[in-house]
């Protein structure tokens, strides 16, 4: 099945932890992630606002999703690819992940939705100043039962039960930071 998900991650409902001065924890969030991302079918979207994005395993988790038929669009902090920070270089990930997606919203023939891309912000995205310091993480449906494994194409809706056994899980939300 070369759409479906490479994993078949679920995440919990609540708040995950970890514990940054800790080797064996350490990791714990951004691993989260990038397990939920690597869960994603074909299909299924990935929308991510973020101040930095310099994890290579994440961004490589983001181009096979986009390989594999996921719509991601990503909208990051202008520093990402500018020397806009005193003392904070851009990331080698996020021009990467610039380079193969691209940065425009729109292509011909393509919904609109359905265009990966990876953007930056000015002034913040909001107007006159500041940075693109919120991290949210959207995620359109994730786990085994979320997509059709003949085709490995995303299911509009989980079937019925699938969630309870915690198989299937849409639009799932995270919040925080995987730095």
């Amino acid at each position: 099945c070369p759409l479906c998900p490479p994993l078949d991650y679920v995440p919990a409902n609540g708040t995950k932890f970890n514990h940054p001065f800790t080797p064996s924890s350490a990791s714990d969030i951004r691993s989260h992630v990038a397990k939920t991302v690597k869960s994603v079918p074909a299909g299924g979207t990935i929308r991510l606002a973020l101040f930095s994005l310099n994890d290579d395993g994440l961004a490589d988790a983001l181009i096979a999703a986009v390989r594999r038929g996921v719509s991601v669009q990503i909208v990051g902090n202008n520093h990402n690819i500018t020397n806009s920070i005193p003392g904070l270089p851009p990331s080698p990930s996020f021009k990467r992940l610039r380079n193969l997606l691209g940065c425009r919203r729109t292509e011909p023939g393509v919904d609109p939705e359905r265009v990966s891309f990876a953007r930056i912000c000015r002034a913040s995205c909001r107007g006159h100043g500041g940075n693109v310091h919120y991290k949210m993480f959207l995620f359109s449906s994730v786990g085994k039962d979320s997509y059709d494994p003949a085709t490995g194409q995303a299911y509009a809706e989980c079937p019925p039960g699938t969630e309870d056994k915690g198989t299937c899980r849409q639009w799932v939300t995270m919040m925080g930071s995987p730095n």
